[in-house]
């Protein structure tokens, strides 16, 4: 077997689908790569925290592999988001943090830097504060200090005081502000800030009382408004990923 062969088959621990690995085969391109590879995590069947550990070492080497490259950045984000199965042993924080010194030593300058934020979840208060004001120095690429300002606000938000609730105002208004236009997922950072700077009251919400307006965008890509649908049955589902 050729080289390239040889690494095709090597650095998914020889998992990569028979063409790869034949004689002479073209090593395959990273995101590729990257994409089997978290397609086949996906579908195991064991549960989350024993095929996280079955796989890390495999991210791991492939991480080092591609290091300073796009699909480089995307197995280190699968590292991040997977250190929450470590939170019932206590070192999720620890392991987090350690996966985070890895990706800013590697991608100091990135655009997708802020996409650490999306899984703030594993990170101690402390931690996830002291990273976004990291984020939000004025040589950062704006996605990332959108990033930053969204996470701030939404963490002091949650905090209550209100000195924290003053705190998160100023994020929020700093994004709508600034950061209005720039994509956030489906939507922008503008919407994003308005949603939280206008939440509903208590009132509003009170069983009996006329459901207040909800706009969005539906699934065929137009805009949609909950009173659109006065006097028919609307079923909403809340869901979230974390």
């Amino acid at each position: 077997m050729k080289q390239v062969g040889l690494w095709a088959c090597l650095c998914l621990g020889g998992a990569l689908p028979s063409a790869f690995c034949q004689e002479g085969a073209v090593a395959p391109d990273a995101k590729k790569v990257i994409e089997a590879l978290i397609a086949e995590h996906d579908a195991d069947k064991a549960n989350y925290p024993v095929k996280f550990e079955a796989f890390r070492p495999r991210f791991e080497a492939f991480a080092k592999e591609h290091r300073g490259t796009d699909a480089g950045f995307d197995a280190e984000l699968w590292l991040l988001s997977g250190t929450w199965w470590s939170r019932e042993k206590g070192t999720m924080h620890d392991e987090a943090d350690a996966v985070t010194a890895r990706i800013l030593e590697a991608y100091p300058d990135s655009p997708r830097l802020g996409e650490l934020l999306d899984k703030d979840y594993v990170y101690s208060r402390d931690a996830k504060i002291a990273l976004c004001e990291r984020f939000l120095e004025k040589e950062r690429p704006v996605p990332v200090r959108a990033a930053a300002h969204l996470c701030l606000g939404k963490a002091f938000a949650r905090e209550k005081s209100e000195e924290s609730t003053a705190s998160s105002r100023k994020h929020f208004e700093a994004l709508r502000a600034d950061f209005a236009a720039v994509p956030y997922k489906s939507t922008t950072y503008g919407a994003m800030a308005s949603a939280h700077l206008a939440p509903h009251s208590s009132d509003m919400l009170r069983v009996d009382a006329l459901a207040p307006e909800i706009t969005g965008i539906g699934i065929d890509g137009k805009p949609i408004k909950l009173s659109d649908f006065r006097g028919k049955i609307v079923v909403l589902d809340f869901w979230g990923d974390w």
